[in-house]
């Protein structure tokens, strides 16, 4: 009877996918699932991630949502001058592609707060776009 239940739950999990499971966990908080599409410079960026409200022991202090989101950066990435690297500020950092350089600043594409602090890793997929993961912590 137990294997039949492991055996349910398993299955149960590979239905929903891992990510669907993680959001589900306790420690990680409520997520909430979001999509933004938006165009930067001459560049366009669709995105989707989940906001998770917490106070878990991987929040920065002060930190009480943080967004997790992948975007797909299509257009004229050279001209832009997006580069492959991971970048990071607090609440200020230079980004790649951004037109405000080194004083770029993260709003959340859930609810537009300002991010707090972010790292933010621009991938360059060979083929004219760029994949961009964001971590982004809030105070609120």
């Amino acid at each position: 009877m137990r294997w039949w239940r492991l055996s349910l739950i398993l299955a149960v999990v590979a239905a929903f996918g891992a990510s669907g499971v993680v959001t589900a966990v306790a420690s990680n908080g409520a997520a909430t699932p979001f999509s933004a599409t938006y165009p930067t410079g001459s560049t366009t960026w669709t995105c989707s991630g989940a906001h998770v409200k917490n106070t878990g022991k991987d929040y920065p202090a002060g930190a009480v949502s943080k967004d997790s989101e992948t975007c797909l950066v299509t257009g004229n990435v050279t001209g832009d001058g997006y580069a492959a690297g991971t970048y990071s500020g607090a609440p200020a950092g230079f980004l790649a592609g951004s037109p405000f350089g080194a004083n770029t600043e993260w709003n959340s594409d859930f609810n537009g707060n300002l991010a707090t602090s972010w790292t933010i890793t621009e991938i360059d997929n060979g083929d004219g776009t760029f994949t961009v993961e964001i971590l982004a912590f809030y105070a609120s």
